[in-house]
């Protein structure tokens, strides 16, 4: 990381501000989208997870269900949360000297927020996001660019405003312990895209919609509707699913990026000036 050029961001002291606060209708929206993109995580890995501890003797099964909970608190906690984000997401902390420069930054940007936030580093490749309930991950690239000065002062401080945005407003506060619990689903869509790899796998896979019917149909003949019905309905939860992903990714970058743009339009502020920008 290159961090010789210690850049003061060029903006103009403002008051402090606070985000628009949601209306119920978003309030409500923001809920239903996070259900549907997470619960069924949940479910999905307590569906791998409880049939698997319930063949273990009875004293371990309660030792392992045990764990399960500990490990859940120990994840919320804030001693281990930054284990937690290198654990799930490879983020680091950003070094102490990066932190310096950029911090003014984040400062600037919390104005539209009202808790502590903390800044890491994102693994290669990652876009800068926000982690509940309060850790930032910056973009390498943008770390870099901002420090060699290439990146504007206004566009990064506006990057962390929409975040420091997203994690008010997004209901993130329990991100990691969710990670946590969904742990199993993220090991079967790993072993599910090596097989993927696979021609005749793919090509199954996509067509899988197909073989909906063909269950249905079947157990209709058999005259065991109930269960055809429950094994479309988990094929129709494979599409289901990553669809309520999508629709929470945007929303939730709607409501970070509209957020802190009509807080900031309200008292006028500089960040607004080139939100968009990059490079000088």
């Amino acid at each position: 990381m290159k961090t010789g050029i210690a850049r003061k961001p060029q903006l103009e002291p403002i008051k402090r501000r606070w985000l628009r606060p949601l209306s119920p209708a978003e309030r409500a929206l923001t809920w239903l989208l996070w259900v549907g993109a997470h619960v069924p995580d949940v479910v999905v890995s307590a569906v791998i997870v409880l049939p698997i501890v319930s063949l273990l003797p009875g004293l371990i099964a309660w030792l392992v269900l045990g764990a399960m909970v500990l490990g859940s608190f120990l994840v919320a906690s804030r001693w281990m949360r930054w284990r937690a984000v290198g654990w799930f997401l490879g983020g680091t902390r950003l070094p102490a000297d990066v932190d310096a420069v950029i911090r003014p930054l984040l400062e600037e940007a919390a104005c539209v927020s009202d808790r502590r936030i903390d800044l890491g580093l994102a693994v290669p490749g990652m876009q800068t996001t926000a982690v509940g309930p309060n850790v930032i991950l910056i973009d390498r690239s943008l770390v870099d660019g901002y420090c060699a000065g290439k990146v504007d002062s206004q566009y990064l401080a506006f990057t962390l405003a929409r975040r420091a945005a997203q994690l008010r407003l997004g209901y993130t506060r329990f991100d990691l312990v969710v990670t946590f619990w969904c742990q199993p689903v993220v090991l079967f869509t790993a072993m599910g895209s090596s097989l993927g790899r696979i021609a005749l796998i793919a090509a199954a896979w996509r067509a899988r919609f197909l073989m909906a019917g063909i269950v249905l149909v079947h157990s209709y003949l058999d005259a065991t509707l109930p269960l055809g019905i429950a094994g479309a309905g988990i094929i129709a939860a494979t599409y289901a699913i990553p669809w309520l992903r999508r629709l929470w990714t945007q929303h939730l970058e709607k409501v970070a990026d509209t957020s802190p743009r009509l807080a900031l339009i309200k008292d006028g502020s500089p960040l607004l000036g080139s939100g968009r920008r990059r490079i000088v």
